[in-house]
């Protein structure tokens, strides 16, 4: 699997959607042997690009205004903090305030006119908010009109 860098803006906080394989949509870049990819304000990008799968190296930065790196973002995944439910605390959590990123997953979809679309999402949030306001789906409207713009070009 090619090598990723994710610029985030800075002030983003929500989910992140890549949509794979479609025509329509615009190719990412190689930079120095790494695919790198310019979230927009929305979240959502509809790439030429094929879904690959192996071994995951990725990177993940808030950017400025003029795409410069500012911060690198965490990675965090729910395991990493102790809840009521928790059988095994983990005795180097992370602050709940802090921002990273949390990736959920890869699947199928398909818009309301039933055309089938790949997709990898991510949230961007710190746990406190991240547990709070995701509820697991993905914008189903946000996603369905820019994939009918982009297919009608």
């Amino acid at each position: 699997m090619i090598p990723e860098i994710f610029l985030i803006p800075k002030d983003f906080r929500g989910q992140i959607t890549l949509i794979y394989n479609e025509p329509c949509g615009q190719t990412v870049p190689k930079v120095d042997g790494r695919l790198i990819y310019k979230i927009p304000d929305n979240g959502v990008m509809i790439l030429t690009n094929k879904f690959e799968t192996g071994i995951i190296d990725q990177e993940y930065y808030f950017v400025d205004n003029n795409w410069n790196k500012i911060e690198k973002i965490l990675e965090l995944i729910q395991q990493d903090f102790n809840e009521d439910y928790t059988l095994e605390k983990n005795k180097n959590e992370p602050p709940r305030n802090k921002v990273g990123i949390f990736l959920l997953g890869t699947g199928r979809g398909s818009t309301a006119m039933n055309k089938n679309y790949e997709f990898h999402i991510m949230a961007v949030n710190s746990w406190d908010n991240f547990r709070v306001q995701y509820d697991g789906g993905i914008p189903d409207k946000l996603i369905n009109s820019l994939l009918f713009q982009c297919r009608k070009k």
